[in-house]
């Protein structure tokens, strides 16, 4: 949090009695996603689509975020204040999100979780089903939005034994429920909708910088259904994690981080081979 002090001059003495003479506020500014109180993390969502021009936008994400009097944010328009305070805020421009402030959303009486922060508990096919829609909504298909926050948005698990053994909040995930919660989710506020966009892509970047040698592609390559199968099938055949059905249900750090070890080790054998074949063709010419 970054602390500051707020020093509201008055215009006049009738000012001063109908504000209850305050002119000074101290006031506490979150530096990252994980200091935004949950109940705020939405209406800043919405703020940031609205499109408004940098100062304006500073202007409504401070009115949400900070706990002040709506004649103090009168009152800051006109003085240089805001101005100091924009530096402190660009972070939720620049800042990746993967983290998740808002861990449930109450939606028409359900509360629906969203998964940990930095996908630490989701499992691979749950990655690859949201990351289709995802890709198709980078090409502008709308339509695969309910469908891609059906996939991560999940509703609430009552079992706490099971919240703790699976490290998830969120019911386990099942392809025939999709479609019916994708349908309930059509009628999401749009900030929902940028909330949860926000943190996959944010999670998914955190994937290729973290397992780099598993992304020989880089950050930008789409795996289609085949690149999917293909790759699912030669870690069901090499037998570390069982059978393609058990490959899915790995956790996806899990899932990357032998990929490229794999990688890593096939790289290195290819190595040691060319080194041995130059060797001994050295050793041949140098014996003839």
């Amino acid at each position: 949090m970054i602390n500051a002090k707020l020093h509201i001059s008055y215009p006049s003495w009738w000012h001063a009695i109908r504000f209850r003479f305050r002119k000074r506020y101290e006031i506490s500014i979150p530096s990252s996603w994980t200091e935004v109180p949950p109940a705020k993390v939405l209406p800043v969502m919405k703020a940031m689509l609205e499109g408004h021009p940098p100062r304006k936008l500073c202007l409504q994400i401070l009115r949400e975020l900070l706990p002040l009097p709506a004649s103090v944010f009168y009152r800051i328009k006109s003085i240089d204040f805001l101005e100091r305070l924009i530096p402190h805020i660009e972070w939720i421009s620049n800042t990746s999100m993967t983290a998740t402030p808002l861990k449930a959303i109450s939606f028409n009486g359900v509360a629906y979780a969203m998964p940990a922060e930095d996908f630490q508990n989701l499992r691979l096919q749950e990655y690859k089903e949201a990351d289709k829609y995802y890709q198709q909504i980078l090409k502008g298909d709308n339509e695969a939005l309910p469908r891609f926050i059906a996939v991560l948005l999940r509703e609430m698990e009552d079992d706490a034994a099971q919240r703790l053994k699976n490290n998830d909040l969120r019911q386990p995930f099942y392809l025939a429920d999709l479609e019916a919660r994708a349908q309930t989710f059509k009628r999401l506020p749009a900030e929902v909708g940028f909330y949860v966009i926000q943190y996959f892509t944010a999670c998914k970047v955190s994937l290729y910088e973290h397992y780099p040698a598993a992304f020989e592609g880089g950050k930008n390559t789409e795996q289609s259904e085949a690149s999917w199968n293909d790759a699912l099938t030669d870690v069901a055949e090499n037998g570390t994690f069982g059978s393609f059905q058990e490959v899915l249900q790995l956790r996806v750090h899990i899932f990357y981080e032998w990929i490229a070890k794999n990688k890593r080790r096939i790289k290195e054998q290819e190595l040691r081979e060319l080194q041995d074949a130059i060797k001994n063709n050295h050793n041949k010419f140098a014996s003839a």
